[in-house]
């Protein structure tokens, strides 16, 4: 119980950053809107490095249909071409009306330097607590972080969402889904204890950071 009402106490503090949402309008729109662009024809943000940016993928950001995960908004990135460094994509909380929670459960698609989908990933989100002293923004935000080196054919990234109902674990599009704030992502109710878990709705649009930097040996 406690952590559900961390959660929500976070989350109604989000409203005052402007991170309010509509779930099922945005959906809606998404929805009524034409495919209008593929992976390969988006265009590509460069990352330098150190790098922090922080945007929306909304109505205003590319869709693009991603077969069986159906259509998402997406943004593209072309990471740095250095030996090594670290990458961090984060998803930050968003509010769906006054108290409700919801967040845009994103999917990293790294990409070779023709632009093929060469690897995704499945795993490795985590669901953490920022403070406020280093952003206040930050509330609760799904992490990601990669390390990634030469050895990688990796030259682009494409953020997109999990996907519509017709793809494994996207029932939550339809469907509020529990996680547990200390869970990775993805969590099932069933890998959360109801008193620590917090119902979260899945959103068609986010606010994200992406950041690039230099590892500390």
């Amino acid at each position: 119980m406690a952590s559900r009402l961390v959660l929500g106490a976070a989350l109604l503090l989000c409203a005052g950053c402007g991170h309010l949402v509509d779930v099922n309008g945005d959906r809606a729109k998404l929805q009524q809107a034409p495919s209008n662009t593929t992976t390969a024809q988006l265009t590509y943000d460069k990352l330098a490095i150190p790098s922090d940016v922080t945007f929306w993928i909304d109505e205003k950001s590319p869709v693009v249909e991603f077969g069986a995960a159906g259509k998402s908004y997406a943004k593209g990135f072309e990471l740095p071409e250095v030996e090594a460094y670290r990458l961090t994509v984060r998803s930050y909380s968003l509010l769906s009306g006054p108290i409700e929670g919801a967040i845009f459960y994103p999917v990293l698609l790294f990409l070779d330097p023709e632009k093929k989908v060469v690897e995704v990933s499945s795993r490795g989100w985590t669901l953490t607590q920022g403070t406020f002293a280093e952003d206040l923004n930050a509330a609760f935000r799904l992490q990601y972080v990669e390390h990634i080196t030469s050895e990688r054919p990796w030259r682009y990234i494409v953020i997109r969402s999990r996907g519509e109902p017709s793809s494994p674990g996207a029932a939550a599009g339809r469907q509020p889904i529990e996680i547990a704030a200390s869970a990775p992502y993805p969590a099932s109710s069933a890998e959360s204890e109801q008193d620590e878990a917090s119902v979260v709705r899945s959103s068609p649009v986010g606010y994200i950071e992406v950041k690039v930097d230099m590892e500390v040996p």
